[in-house]
């Protein structure tokens, strides 16, 4: 695994590498509120576990190198609770960009973020686009909260309703990842109400709004964490690695160069 942290690395083992096919993971949380029974640093503490897990997994031999974790990211809707803490969107915007372009500038092609909060994406995702737009390289976004969502997970949740923020997998998911952080006698069931009677106009759109954590519950979360099991989350974390693993090798192989119609060349 020290082979493949970025950090343990020096200018010239960074030189040497093939940097064409060389991908660099980076992972990215939040220290923010997670309910009344998470830790703060819920988010980074997952990204960095899966991040560990995928490159345990993809063996030695994969070109992957593992970005030191951003534990601070977008995180403005969880200011009304104590102890979070928030970059601003334009911060977290030039954080992201810069480490894209100096990465870039060092010769490497291939950058994935492993995203472990969803508030971050919509800033990754513009960063993808002025990066790939600017240098012709690929910024992939691998989140965790959209491998949570995927239909076809090996778990079946319980909570009945929405699960979301500091809800019943997120909770799995730190009970197998770091259990001794998990304060399960602190938890309450809670539910978004103020949306439970639309249809169109809901948390999760297709017309959705700025939400704020509060808005979600008094209490910041959002789901059941009594039904939470380590195995649950261990089946999760293990999904999600699979997944992982498999976007990485596709990642690896996709085309970066720029497909230009030949009437756009000539004219151009």
């Amino acid at each position: 695994m020290t082979k493949k942290r970025y950090e343990t690395l020096g200018w010239l083992d960074i030189d040497a590498l093939d940097k064409e096919h060389t991908i660099v993971m980076i992972p990215i949380g939040a220290t923010e509120q997670h309910g009344r029974h998470l830790p703060l640093g819920t988010d980074s503490i997952d990204a960095q576990y899966l991040a560990d897990q995928i490159a345990e997994d993809v063996g030695e031999s994969f070109p992957l190198l593992v970005f030191p974790l951003l534990p601070v990211g977008l995180s403005i809707e969880h200011m009304h609770f104590p102890g979070s803490v928030t970059l601003q969107p334009d911060t977290l915007y030039h954080v992201a960009l810069d480490i894209c372009e100096s990465l870039v500038r060092h010769g490497f092609k291939r950058i994935v973020f492993l995203n472990g909060h969803g508030g971050n994406s919509a800033i990754l995702t513009a960063v993808s686009y002025k990066v790939r737009a600017d240098h012709g390289v690929g910024v992939f976004l691998l989140d965790i909260s959209v491998l949570l969502s995927l239909p076809n997970k090996p778990v079946i949740v319980q909570t009945e309703g929405f699960d979301g923020h500091a809800g019943e997998l997120e909770t799995a998911l730190m009970l197998a990842a770091q259990p001794e952080a998990v304060r399960l006698e602190r938890a309450v069931p809670t539910a978004p109400d103020r949306f439970a009677s639309h249809q169109v106009f809901t948390l999760e759109g297709p017309v959705t709004v700025g939400w704020l954590a509060n808005d979600l519950s008094a209490a910041g979360s959002c789901g059941n964490p009594s039904y939470a099991s380590p195995e649950q989350g261990q089946a999760m974390l293990d999904f999600m690695t699979e997944k992982a693993c498999t976007a990485l090798r596709e990642i690896l192989t996709w085309p970066l160069d720029i497909q230009l119609d030949p009437l756009l060349q000539h004219n151009g």
